[in-house]
Formats: structure tokens, sequence, C-alpha cells
């Protein structure tokens, strides 16, 4: 029952970041189409001053429609930017619904970790595909995934353990809080994978 409820809250938070993202992509569209507007209306400004020979005229149109361009590039671009971190936000979402449904993962799997004669990793599937590392990876930076591999190779004290577990379950509550840093943190996942 709990993980359905999990698993419902997720795919409503998908949903609700598609319809985001859909919103934001149609002013992106309707922006591009304000440019070419005012593309036209320049071109069309041009003609009747060179026809009216009214040069002066045709500079302060120019100023004013290069003015309105460069405001509509720059609106575009945050509509732009939106629509994308709301699709970041929906793959977050769609991964977590994926990891608990079906056991996969976007977050690498740490297979470049195994090692065939560390005294327990690939006895237990600490490292590849089906392991505790794919399960619970969430780093979306080298020196994350690194540090995470560090905790899983070597054991840690009691104490250690359990201010890691605190620190997950304070972070466990702020559900919110960290789909927004992930989804700020994707495009550098999907530029370390090249990396590792």
């Amino acid at each position: 029952k709990m993980e359905r409820d999990i698993i419902a809250d997720y795919q409503t938070r998908s949903a609700a970041a598609q319809a985001e993202a859909d919103k934001y992509g149609k002013l992106v569209n309707e922006y591009s189409l304000y440019r070419l507007g005012v593309f036209g209306l320049f071109i069309v400004s041009v003609c009747a001053a060179v026809s009216f020979d009214q040069i002066s005229i045709m500079v302060v149109i120019g100023l004013l429609c290069a003015l309105c361009f460069g405001w509509l590039i720059t609106r575009q671009n945050e509509f732009e930017r939106l629509k994308n971190y709301f699709l970041d936000i929906k793959s977050i979402n769609d991964n977590e619904i994926a990891s608990m449904s079906h056991r996969t993962n976007i977050y690498p799997n740490g297979e470049w970790f195994e090692d065939d004669k560390h005294y327990y990793t690939s006895d237990l599937d600490i490292f590849g595909s089906n392991s505790l590392f794919q399960l619970i990876d969430r780093a979306a930076t080298l020196p994350g995934i690194r540090k995470l591999a560090s905790w899983l190779l070597e054991p840690s004290e009691k104490t250690v353990i359990l201010l890691r577990q605190q620190a997950v379950n304070e972070i466990a509550e702020k559900n919110d809080w960290r789909i927004d840093l992930q989804a700020h943190l994707l495009f550098n996942l999907k530029q370390k994978r090249e990396q590792i």
C-alpha cells in the first residue's frame, strides 16, 4: 500500500511537470511567431521608408524593432529554460517510478567500481546491474558518484552509519527540495556519463 501511494505521488508530480512543460513549450512557439512578426514588420517598414524616402523613420523603426526583437528573444529563452526544467522534473519522477516498479535507474550503476578481488563487493552485488549501487545512486556529479562508491567499498563505524541514516531520513522529508535539486543537476549527469 505504501509503495503504491509513493508511486501515485510520483505519477501526479510527473503529470504536473509535463503539463507545465507543455505550457512553456506553447509559449516558446508563440514567442517564436511574435519574433517572426516583428521581423516582418521591420521588412515592411524598411520598404515603406525607402519608397517614401524617409531614412529617419527607417532608423527609428529599426531601433524599435531591434529592441522588441531582443526582448522577445530573452522571454523565449526564459520559457525554453523553464520548459527544459519541467521536463527534467518529469524525468526525475519517472525515474523514481521506474526504480520502484522495474528496478531501473537513469543514474550510473557503478559497474566501473566492480572488483572481483574485493573481499565482499562482488559476492554481495554492490556494483553493476541490479546492484545496491544501482538501487540507491542519485549522484549527478563525478565526486558524488565516487564518494558513494567509497562508502560502499569500505566498512564504516556504527556511528557513521547512523549519521548517514539520519541524513537520509532528513532528505526523505524534503521531497520537493530533493526533486528540484536533482532536476537542476540532471544536465550534469548527462555530461558525466561520457566521462565516467
